[in-house]
């Protein structure tokens, strides 16, 4: 219910027909709490919801950029290769000599 239709209600209060107005006005409460509590557990179910797809993506973002990390040489390789450049470059230079 809208507070307008609450003040409706209300307004026709009288001595008379105060527990009909009371009842009407506490059945309209339970109603929109009722309304509200769902409404609250159904945004707690959606947030969870986000925050599982959220990591989800991220898991399969990071797998993603984390293969093409595998697939380039790592620092040790590359200083191997290096290294054996190195000793060939002086092999060469001794044997020319």
């Amino acid at each position: 219910m809208k507070y307008e239709e609450y003040e409706a209600i209300a307004q026709t209060l009288t001595p008379e027909n105060a527990p009909e107005v009371v009842k009407q006005l506490l059945e309209g409460i339970k109603a929109d709490t009722t309304a509200f509590e769902s409404m609250a557990q159904t945004n707690a179910e959606q947030d969870k919801k986000i925050r599982d797809l959220q990591d989800t993506n991220i898991k399969l973002f990071l797998s993603q950029t984390g293969k093409a990390d595998d697939d380039s040489p790592s620092e040790e390789e590359l200083a191997a290769k290096e290294q054996e450049a190195v000793e060939t470059e002086i092999d060469n230079i001794l044997k020319g000599v």
